[in-house]
């Protein structure tokens, strides 16, 4: 990978032709900084557009009853972590409402693979029901741990999706 950075120069004492006195390392490291920031804004652009596709693929593999579910499945962003740097989040707000419920518990049955009982028992397996199985429509990718699944599923393709991305700029 290189860097190609030019100036025009006068020649004499070190400033760049056409400027008003600005010297030369002035312009070279505005230059840097310039490629800097579009490598930057690049990989951000790519690392949402990614955590979209994380999104769009949990929710595709998310058992379904009334959409609640599918709905709480978020993405979060923030400018924290090591250096402040951008992160993504794809998660399930346990908090979600809709019609009054919210997503909570039934959202750890669900991705973990229980189910309860009609007499309140706990169980550790997990049937798709009718609507799960019309959205499964026999590929076998619907039910529990529908977000670590999409996760994992995304891995590679994101590394490879955000070097990419810095490439084009570069």
């Amino acid at each position: 990978m290189s860097i190609k950075i030019s100036a025009n120069l006068l020649g004499m004492n070190g400033w760049v032709q056409g400027s008003s006195k600005l010297p030369v390392e002035s312009l070279v490291t505005a230059a840097i900084e310039q490629v800097g920031k579009r490598v930057m804004k690049h990989a951000v652009d790519r690392m949402r557009l990614e955590a979209e596709r994380m999104r769009e693929l949990a929710i595709d593999y998310a058992p379904v009853d009334t959409g609640r579910l599918e709905n709480a499945i978020k993405i979060a962003e923030d400018q924290g972590g090591i250096n402040r740097r951008k992160r993504f989040f794809v998660y399930v707000d346990e908090q979600h409402v809709e019609d009054g419920k919210a997503v909570g518990e039934y959202l750890y049955f669900i991705h973990e693979g229980f189910s309860r009982g009609k007499d309140g028992s706990i169980r550790a397996s997990y049937e798709l029901g009718e609507l799960s199985q019309a959205k499964d429509a026999g590929r076998g990718v619907v039910g529990p741990k529908f977000l670590e699944r999409a996760g994992e599923e995304r891995a590679k393709a994101v590394s490879a999706s955000i070097y990419n991305a810095v490439k084009e700029v570069l």
